[in-house]
């Protein structure tokens, strides 16, 4: 896997002339949008002064109207001119950046940032329950790394609920942050799940397959049944597919994201990691500049761990020959 070190060489070579460009796109915006603003407000006072001296009688309920004119439309061409801006510059950093960058951490990966996990394959990892109503997501990643197979992408996921007899529905947020899936590599039936301990209890009733209490398995780690509980259909099951090995390099993993829910599923023959996080991880700041320390940088130790998954959890070991 490359280094930090490795990749800042890179960027410095291969990328500079692409974060220029893409610098000089995000200041451009930004002033163009700031000249709008002061064109909109020396504009407003300039007409406000105007109105004084000429209205007399109805000078004040013409301001009045002007004021909630100016508020509207200045508001609203300066967020519809930075909303498209914004845009147009992320989709720019997405393909002349952040590509590259992925395909510098290994020439196996494949980049779509238009696209996403699939929903059969966010509803085959069994951990949400929930009735979906709309689903989405992007930056897209798949790839292998040795022998296994893998993809991940960024999810929002939401379902409603009827609030009122008129019809009215309320969105509840299912899930929102990174979708990963790998193969595992071992031959397996039934369903294992880690969930995140403070939901264990919610997991057991909204899951049928686990409403009995011979369904949560205690596991070597002390470690990990502090942070999650596991939840089988068959105990022999779970302890086959989660060795003490993998029991610990989860443990490590979660310590990346101390302040994230993550959740971990086994089932079909495949690996699940959901984990949730309310940010949009890989899209950049129009704000911050293209050459901050922590901008690019930033993406590729996050694609990178993710990444490391497959080698974390020891996926390319075959010994149970499954080909």
């Amino acid at each position: 896997m490359k280094t930090t070190e490795e990749f800042l060489l890179f960027q410095k070579t291969h990328l500079s002339e692409q974060m220029k460009k893409l610098e000089a796109i995000r200041l451009k915006g930004l002033s163009y949008i700031k000249l709008q603003y002061y064109i909109g407000v020396f504009g407003f006072f300039g007409f406000f002064v105007f109105v004084l001296l000429i209205s007399g009688l109805y000078a004040w309920l013409i301001i009045v109207f002007s004021v909630l004119y100016f508020i509207t439309y200045v508001y609203g061409i300066s967020h519809y001119s930075y909303k498209l801006r914004k845009l147009n510059f992320t989709r720019k950093f997405k393909f002349d950046l952040l590509a590259p960058t992925i395909k510098f951490i290994s020439q196996d990966l494949f980049y779509h940032p238009l696209r996403c996990v699939p929903s059969r394959n966010f509803l085959a990892s069994k951990i949400f329950r929930d009735r979906i109503s709309k689903y989405s997501g992007n930056d897209f990643v798949e790839g292998k790394i040795d022998k296994t197979s893998f993809h991940f992408s960024e999810l929002f996921v939401t379902n409603s609920t009827l609030v009122g007899r008129n019809g009215s529905t309320d969105g509840n947020v299912v899930f929102q942050g990174l979708f990963f899936i790998a193969d595992f590599h071992k031959d397996f039936q039934g369903q294992t799940l880690l969930v995140p301990r403070k939901y264990a209890e919610w997991n057991l009733l909204k899951n049928k397959l686990f409403r009995r209490k011979n369904h949560v398995v205690h596991l070597e780690s002390q470690q990990l049944n502090k942070n999650f509980v596991c939840l089988s259909t068959n105990d022999v099951t779970a302890r086959y597919i989660l060795t003490y090995k993998i029991q610990n390099a989860i443990v490590e993993f979660k310590k990346n994201y101390p302040k994230d829910d993550i959740y971990f599923s086994f089932v079909h023959n495949h690996v699940f990691v959901a984990i949730s996080n309310d940010d949009d991880l890989f899209t950049p700041s129009f704000r911050e500049s293209v050459y901050a320390d922590t901008s690019l940088t930033h993406y590729f130790e996050e694609i990178k761990l993710v990444v490391s998954l497959v080698e974390e959890l020891n996926l390319n070991t075959r010994i149970w020959t499954r080909n």
